[in-house]
């Protein structure tokens, strides 16, 4: 699991657990090289990335066999497959199961490793009502194996800043107008065509608004230049991958609305930022802003252009 919003939750999740008792000996393991290790009864083990590899399932399997733990806990359906023992796994979401552009194969090795998974666990963890009725009717788990588990923003850092050092966003990108930000995700939910013809619209109508999209995956992604060039809006969208910490707050603070565009999430961690700087927030209206930040934006049917800009 690479870093992100929802493995620094994760992390706070396992300190406050660790914290609340401290009678158990913990290990951490983690692909982020994160300091995890919170008391003196837990350490901190890095491992791969994935374990999609016969190589790395094996090697991470003994590893946990030789640990002889008592309960394990995955953080993923991402488990090795032959582990057998007493565990909990996580499945924050069904995203890739509903929407995924993903190859066959790939395809093929994501409901493998959740078959796996599932079906050796002792408790399944979700975040939401929809994920845990869709286990049921589409997985087949059993109800009595599925907890939620109700997730939060993250609206405060959880190392210090040692200082933050002011920016001009706008004159730093030379913007003509003000900006929306959208801390994007290299997902099929993301729904970022629709709000590329938002953008269209919007200029046609001679109202110029830009669009910071902030994610490290857009120094990489070809794909979605390509597409944002192909909707000819290549000089109102700007691609920020390398924003300091120290940086980050006149980014959003400085923006006129942070946007949300999703049409499916269990929990919109994205949206954290957001909350963190106080700013205002135009999201789609799909059941999870519903239920945690509902009152508090302004929102639109994801599926329609029209009313998005509206």
């Amino acid at each position: 699991m690479k870093y992100d919003l929802y493995s620094e939750f994760l992390t706070i999740l396992v300190e406050t657990l660790i914290q609340m008792d401290t009678s158990w000996e913990y290990v951490v393991y983690s692909n982020n090289k994160l300091d995890l290790s919170f008391t003196e009864k837990s350490k901190n083990v890095v491992v791969s990335e994935t374990v999609w590899s016969l190589e790395e399932q094996m090697s991470l399997n003994n590893t946990f066999e030789n640990e002889k733990f008592t309960l394990m806990v995955f953080f993923s359906h991402e488990k090795p497959i032959f582990y057998k023992k007493n565990f909990i796994v996580f499945i924050p979401s069904l995203l890739e199961l509903f929407f995924t552009t993903n190859s066959f194969f790939w395809k093929f090795k994501y409901n493998f490793l959740m078959n796996s998974s599932l079906k050796s666990c002792k408790k399944v963890i979700c975040f939401e009502q929809n994920t845990q009725l869709e286990l049921n009717e589409r997985l087949n788990i059993k109800e009595e194996m599925i907890e939620i588990l109700e997730p939060f923003f993250l609206t405060d850092y959880r190392y210090e800043i040692a200082e933050t050092v002011k920016i001009d966003v706008k004159a730093k990108y030379n913007l003509k107008s003000d900006y929306f930000i959208y801390d994007w995700e290299n997902k099929a939910n993301s729904n970022l065509s629709k709000l590329l013809k938002a953008l269209i619209a919007l200029k046609k109508n001679w109202i110029y608004v830009n669009l910071l999209m902030l994610s490290e995956e857009t120094n990489s992604d070809i794909e979605l230049r390509e597409e944002v060039i192909s909707y000819n809006v290549q000089d109102r969208v700007f691609f920020i991958w390398d924003i300091n910490k120290s940086e980050e707050e006149f980014y959003y603070k400085q923006s006129i609305w942070v946007i949300y565009p999703s049409i499916y999430d269990s929990f919109p961690f994205r949206l954290s930022k957001a909350i963190r700087y106080d700013i205002p927030i135009i999201a789609s209206n799909i059941p999870a802003i519903k239920k945690y930040i509902w009152d508090d934006i302004i929102s639109f049917n994801p599926l329609s252009v029209t009313d998005l800009i509206h």
